[in-house]
């Protein structure tokens, strides 16, 4: 017996086939559509942590410029700070037989080529005699006698002239170097090794860039009172 097929079950199958076909279309294009939603929430927050990442970089920078510059704003001030308190004073340097001398530049006047000074017996074995300069007569002194150092040839010589208690006064030196600089920081104390008859007429020791040793002299000291007295005394004619 054959078996009797139902028409309206086959009907209904068929007709709830057709509703969920377009369901689950839907439903895939709802996934899509969120996978593409979550994607594009990805790729913002990515965007937003790179714009984040270089915000910070740029402040970084920005502070990074700002400490090096205010790094170099207290090295300039400390630097000029340290040239105000090192003062860097000039001497006029010399060599006296093979040693090397300065004196404050500030005190000297003028230097010229030696000459050979007239005797006009004057009594102080320090003066060796004058000149007659245009700007009057000027007493001729070798300090080598100071330091007991050898006198040798004098006509290759220059005569550095300052002023001692308001009388011109020119210093033989052997040889002329020129201006030396000395900082402040430079110009040590008397050293106790040098000979007694020496430190009376000695400021310091300086130490030139160089790493040389200069001896700074008190020129105010080289010539005594009585050696004043003598050159003061030299006679109006010669004046």
């Amino acid at each position: 017996m054959k078996k009797k097929i139902d028409l309206s079950e086959i009907i209904k199958k068929k007709e709830k086939q057709k509703r969920s076909k377009p369901i689950s279309e839907k439903k895939k294009k709802n996934k899509i559509n969120k996978k593409k939603q979550k994607e594009t929430r990805k790729d913002k927050e990515k965007n937003d942590s790179q714009k984040k990442g270089n915000q910070v970089k740029k402040q970084i920078k920005t502070l990074v410029k700002q400490e090096i510059s205010q790094n170099n704003r207290i090295k300039m001030a400390k630097t000029k700070r340290i040239d105000e308190i090192t003062e860097t004073k000039e001497f006029v340097g010399f060599l006296l037989n093979n040693e090397e001398y300065c004196i404050d530049s500030d005190y000297v006047r003028q230097i010229i080529k030696y000459r050979k000074p007239i005797d006009v017996g004057i009594k102080s074995e320090l003066v060796n005699g004058i000149l007659n300069t245009k700007d009057g007569v000027l007493a001729v002194i070798d300090v080598r006698k100071r330091f007991n150092l050898k006198e040798s040839n004098r006509k290759d010589g220059s005569i550095i002239i300052v002023n001692y208690e308001n009388v011109r006064v020119g210093i033989f030196v052997n040889y002329l170097i020129g201006i030396v600089r000395l900082e402040s920081d430079n110009i040590k104390n008397i050293p106790s090794f040098l000979p007694e008859h020496k430190m009376q007429y000695i400021k310091g020791v300086g130490l030139k860039k160089d790493g040389k040793i200069v001896i700074v002299l008190d020129h105010n000291k080289l010539l005594s009172e009585e050696d004043i007295r003598e050159i003061k005394s030299i006679p109006e004619d010669y004046k």
